[in-house]
């Protein structure tokens, strides 16, 4: 997610894209993100085997609370991307600057 607000951010300031389609990658992005963190959540509420997973991360040092610290800044960041207007380039660095503000460079799933 991060990756691609970058990628999207040097299109924009570049200005090498033309805004519909660079404004359509993000909306495609943003829908692929929505698709995946909602099968997560899905998983992560209704799947039996769910337990045995956040034991297996507890095992390699890791919680369950910081799994769900580490997938909801990007919940957040997925839901926000599709509605923000995008019909400038200005707009689309401003979409891309509240992605990389929300998501850390340095979040790794693993402990």
């Amino acid at each position: 997610m991060r990756f691609n607000a970058e990628a999207w951010k040097a299109l924009a300031q570049a200005q090498s894209r033309p805004i519909i389609l660079l404004a359509d990658d993000m909306n495609s992005g943003a829908s692929s993100y929505q698709d995946t963190l909602g099968r997560l959540q899905t998983f992560r509420l209704n799947d039996p085997s769910w337990p045995r997973i956040v034991t297996m991360y507890t095992i390699l040092g890791g919680t369950a609370q910081e799994f769900i610290d580490f997938v909801t800044p990007m919940s957040a960041v997925a839901n926000q991307i599709g509605p923000a207007p995008k019909t400038t380039y200005a707009e689309i660095i401003s979409a891309c600057d509240q992605v990389l503000a929300a998501i850390d460079p340095r979040v790794n799933p693993w402990p």
